[in-house]
């Protein structure tokens, strides 16, 4: 896990060597938390391509695997993990390739230069974004992983093409900060913290994100440059495994899989644990892979003593019934007040609540305690319908697919508390019309973004962008959890974990989204996934065994909240939101009333959040002002 960044010259126009070296030391400077063990800088001999790295030493702590690395004719800066690395190696040695260190990263050039670009892609099995120089070639190309789990930014000025892995790096060089006011209305208006049809936008217009699955080259001879999506994921309809003994079976071996090689490390491993479902899954099956020598036997988790969702002791119980060393963390409003600026600088676009806080006090208690990689159960929602919006889908695909079952599970949901509205003769009607129900639920967000009081009428009428707002045509439950883990969603999440993660020089490794789980679930049928009132269904099944039965079939999803309406109405807070209104307003964001009006402390999950988005925005995209 890393850092990268770079310089092309689309015209191919020999450069000032000093000058560009110069410029990249300051890009992979201002990126050096993501590798506190060292940065390094290249360029070819022209010039006209150049190279940075800041690195975080995880496998192969020698020399030999620094970066940027020469392979064959490839030059390459690679930021991430191919957990598969040793299986891959081991492959392409019996077609003649050499390795020279026991690191990952020669993979990829191997592989590449094996197999094709594509071909090759599709055999890692981890989170990635590279830039790839191919001396013959005379060509770079830059890659993003299937689910963006590590980022990659680029911007395109006066013919040159810089790219990194944040966008503080363009700032380090004095590009200009262009906000994208139409993300920022979303932002504010609705909470939506992405584009949800276009993936390559971010919070500022002159700043593009590769988006997740997608590769570019650039041919620098020819001038040509061309962008292609490396990863599709298509359902497969001729998916044959029913039997519940079958499905459950698959889904452990993929599960167990995926941990083993995440595991992999020749650095210390810990795990966090929030004492939810699925970080405490993954702790179980860490314990069940009789992990190696380099796994801590440590577990880190955020309390709120006092607080109604605190989830204390819940972890401590699994912490306890798993032997693991718990160590936790008590953030409070007076530690939000003095850290914000800093959390806003590492995350560089804004953030929806005071959770993003609370998962960097959780990396940053790691670091502090010698853990270098953290697994994590991000994902498991996305792919398995953890939150409860999903209930109501899925309910609404049994009126036609089954109305028995459905009136079962309309009973069992109820009376876990775990549906999110009452149900009658609408979502009958949404279930026999999903494309009339997809356009109102477009036309809701935009009739909230039009009749939004706090919002200056002229910002509105000028930043409103209807497409942005589009909604899926809902189906099936499944067509719901494609959306969210390929579309719009999940990547926002990894966002948050990657800034927060790097920002303490900390690696995050997501069991759940290892691609192999992730085809499989996705093409289950959704009772694997909900089922007798309970979502995440296979996953319960999967360690009802190993886990307490309170923490399997827990049903009151908390989603990792802490006690934001009592920090927000915290003196310093307070004046934080005030000293953020007054900066909306001069930027002509809000209205004189709003500025005005005195704070409201809201719970960090609550859709009408707008003091915390307004405080949010002041802190990253106007930091020079706040």
């Amino acid at each position: 896990m890393c850092g990268i960044a770079g310089i092309v010259s689309l015209n191919n126009r020999q450069q000032d060597q000093t000058e560009r070296t110069h410029r990249l030391h300051k890009m992979i400077q201002s990126l050096s938390h993501r590798g506190p063990d060292g940065i390094a800088t290249w360029l070819n001999l022209p010039g006209t391509i150049g190279l940075a790295h800041a690195r975080l030493s995880i496998i192969d702590l020698s020399a030999a695997a620094a970066q940027p690395l020469d392979y064959l004719d490839y030059s390459i800066v690679f930021n991430g993990e191919i957990y598969n690395y040793r299986e891959l190696k081991t492959e392409l040695e019996k077609y003649g390739y050499t390795f020279y260190n026991n690191g990952d990263t020669e993979v990829i050039p191997a592989a590449i230069d094996c197999w094709g670009v594509t071909n090759a892609l599709n055999k890692l099995d981890g989170m990635f974004s590279f830039a790839l120089y191919n001396a013959n070639e005379n060509s770079v190309i830059v890659a993003r992983d299937r689910f963006g789990e590590k980022p990659l930014f680029y911007t395109i000025q006066n013919d040159e093409l810089y790219f990194a892995s944040e966008i503080k790096a363009f700032w380090s060089i004095g590009l200009e900060k262009e906000v994208n006011h139409t993300q920022l209305l979303n932002f504010v208006a609705l909470g939506l913290g992405q584009n949800p049809t276009d993936k390559t936008a971010t919070f500022y217009k002159n700043i593009h994100a590769l988006a997740p699955g997608h590769l570019c080259k650039f041919n620098l001879s020819e001038n040509v440059v061309y962008q292609q999506k490396w990863y599709v994921f298509k359902p497969d309809r001729n998916f044959k495994i029913t039997d519940e003994t079958e499905v459950l079976k698959t889904f452990e071996s993929l599960l167990y899989d995926s941990v083993q090689l995440r595991l992999r490390s020749d650095v210390l491993v810990g795990t966090s644990l929030s004492g939810g479902l699925d970080s405490s899954a993954i702790a179980a099956f860490i314990k069940l892979s009789n992990a190696p020598g380099n796994f801590s036997q440590k577990a880190f988790t955020a309390i709120f003593p006092g607080f109604k969702n605190n989830e204390e002791h819940y972890a401590k119980s699994v912490a306890d019934g798993l032997h693991l060393k718990h160590y936790t963390c008590a953030p409070a409003a007076k530690d939000f007040e003095r850290l914000l600026t800093k959390v806003a600088y590492h995350q560089d676009e804004p953030f929806l609540s005071s959770s993003i806080y609370t998962q960097y006090a959780v990396y940053e208690l790691a670091r502090q305690n010698d853990v270098t990689v953290l697994l994590d159960g991000q994902g498991a929602d996305e792919v398995l319908a953890g939150y409860k919006k999903y209930t109501h889908w899925y309910l609404q695909q049994l009126v036609l697919e089954n109305p028995k079952l459905l009136f079962h599970e309309l009973k069992q949901f109820k009376a876990n508390h775990f549906i999110q509205q009452n149900w009658n003769y609408k979502n009958f009607l949404s279930a026999l019309m999903p494309n009339t129900t997809a356009r109102q639920l477009a036309q809701r967000n935009t009739d909230l973004l039009s009749n939004q009081s706090l919002l200056n009428k002229d910002f509105v009428n000028a930043n409103s962008d209807i497409k942005s707002l589009d909604k899926p045509v809902v189906k099936h439950l499944n067509d719901l959890l494609y959306y969210n883990t390929f579309q719009f969603g999940l990547e926002e999440l990894l966002r948050y974990a990657d800034r927060n993660s790097m920002a303490n020089g900390v690696e995050v490794r997501l069991p759940f989204l290892s691609h192999r789980l992730v085809e499989f679930t996705m093409n289950l049928h959704e009772s694997f996934k909900m089922k007798d009132g309970y979502s995440k269904w296979i996953l319960r099944q999967s360690v009802k065994n190993i886990l307490a039965e309170n923490i399997v079939y827990r049903t009151d999803k908390i989603g990792f909240e802490p006690p934001q309406q009592q920090w927000m109405q915290d003196k310093g807070v307070k004046e934080l939101v005030m000293h953020a209104k007054n900066i909306a307003y001069k930027n002509g964001i809000i209205t004189e009333v709003y500025k005005n009006e005195i704070p409201v402390a809201k719970p960090a999950h609550e859709s009408d959040n707008y003091d915390f988005r307004i405080l949010s925005v002041a802190a990253t995209l106007y930091n020079q002002e706040f």
